[in-house]
């Protein structure tokens, strides 16, 4: 960038250049927390301090740093959760602090969360006054399989909108006594339904609720927000039992969806090669809870797959009907007539053919070949349910055909009018009448 980067407050119009911002600084800096997917979120929620929220800006228009705050209601007390990041190329500039200063002159109580790896951050944050309390673990899972043994009368799915009262206090039960506890208000349950592409799955034993999951897909990650099981159900298995369905099949196709609605596919073509490239590359190969298996190796433990015999799979498409034969042996099918066996006569049959070729039918008695139906009259030859091929438009030649087809039958009829030929008022057989 060039010119200078001026320090203001955030609004609500800065959420898509501060999302741009976070994948630019990401993309040089993998310690800086993928905030952008969800900023507009944030800062729409109850809990957004907008008053300590700063954005750095430049002349070009773009944001070069931002300082986040969401307050929190601790069981020590009041606070504030605190997040500042600045592009890698403007650090030790000055700006951070900057961007800080209108939280940390407000008094209030902050907590910042840093990685153990970012040095620069930790270094950072010790500079602005922030000692160390305690260590957050943090966990990832890059796609091996999680096992989850089947546990009798457990039952997982998605939480919705009416489990709201069930979720605030299963959340209040389970984090009980927890030091550092952060209690979810009503406001933020409600939140969770109100986000489409959330993941909150709920797990539920004899009809009541033991155990909850929050997540969100930050592209192709599942960010795990929460999970939590009430106490006297720990040690049983149920948190892994949401984690393996939160990163089971189902919410991956999902996930597929909104990326590719992401990606603005513009065709049916286009999304079926993507969607075929990420089910063989991806899907097919991952191993499947319940299995043990990749979908890709189960299908080829049974060795190469046999060809379906033509015939079964003519049989297979072919419509069918009921007809009662008339007393001269025939039966009728959309207007047409067909002969068939005599020894039919007065019996119900079922008529087998192709929908597109009315030529042919053969005849069932009892599910038993009797024969073919002979066709009498044929008046359609296919079904009126086929849909038919539209005819293509001409294509434009260029030549005024009728025109000329007009031009040339005027010139065969009419002829230059020759005066002296035209008979005379009154005169009839070559004779004039002339008054007196």
């Amino acid at each position: 960038m060039s010119g200078a980067v001026t320090v203001r407050p955030f609004v609500h119009g800065d959420v898509a250049a501060a999302a741009r911002f976070c994948d630019a600084a990401r993309a040089l800096d993998a310690c800086i927390e993928p905030f952008g997917q969800r900023l507009a979120a944030i800062a729409t929620g109850s809990r957004a301090a907008l008053e300590f929220w700063r954005v750095a800006g430049g002349e070009d228009g773009a944001l070069y740093g931002v300082a986040l705050a969401a307050f929190r209601e601790a069981a020590g007390g009041a606070l504030y959760d605190f997040y500042v990041a600045v592009h890698p190329s403007l650090r030790r500039q000055g700006l951070g602090r900057a961007l800080s200063e209108p939280a940390l002159g407000s008094g209030v109580n902050l907590r910042a969360r840093v990685r153990d790896d970012a040095r620069p951050g930790r270094a950072f944050a010790s500079a602005l006054g922030f000692v160390e309390t305690g260590a957050q673990l943090s966990l990832q899972w890059s796609g091996g399989q999680v096992e989850a043994r089947p546990l009798s009368g457990l039952r997982i799915r998605r939480a919705a909108r009416r489990d709201e009262q069930a979720l605030r206090k299963l959340s209040e039960d389970a984090w009980a006594g927890a030091p550092d506890i952060i209690a979810s208000r009503p406001d933020e349950i409600e939140q969770l339904f109100a986000e489409e592409d959330r993941l909150v799955l709920l797990a539920e034993s004899a009809n009541r609720a033991v155990g909850y999951l929050s997540a969100v897909p930050l592209g192709w990650t599942l960010g795990i927000e929460e999970v939590a099981v009430l106490p006297e159900f720990r040690r049983r298995g149920i948190a892994r039992t949401l984690l393996a369905h939160a990163l089971g099949g189902e919410n991956f196709r999902e996930r597929f969806l909104l990326e590719a609605e992401h990606a603005g596919i513009s065709d049916l073509d286009q999304l079926n090669d993507r969607f075929l490239a990420w089910t063989e590359a991806y899907l097919n190969c991952r191993v499947h809870t319940e299995t043990g298996q990749t979908p890709i190796a189960r299908f080829q433990a049974q060795g190469p797959p046999r060809a379906v015999d033509p015939q079964l799979l003519r049989e297979a498409f072919r419509w069918s009907c009921l007809r009662r034969v008339t007393r001269t042996a025939c039966v009728h099918l959309l207007g047409n007539r067909y002969q068939v066996d005599p020894a039919l006569v007065g019996r119900q049959v079922e008529l087998r053919y192709d929908p597109e070729d009315l030529s042919r039918l053969d005849v069932f008695v009892e599910g038993k070949a009797a024969g073919a139906a002979k066709p009498s009259v044929i008046g359609r030859h296919t079904h009126p349910a086929v849909p038919q091929a539209a005819r293509p438009a001409p294509e434009p030649t260029g030549v005024d055909y009728l025109g000329l087809v007009a031009a040339a039958h005027e010139e065969a009829t009419t002829g230059p009018i020759a005066y002296r030929e035209v008979p005379l008022f009154g005169e009839a057989d070559g004779a004039v009448e002339v008054a007196r």
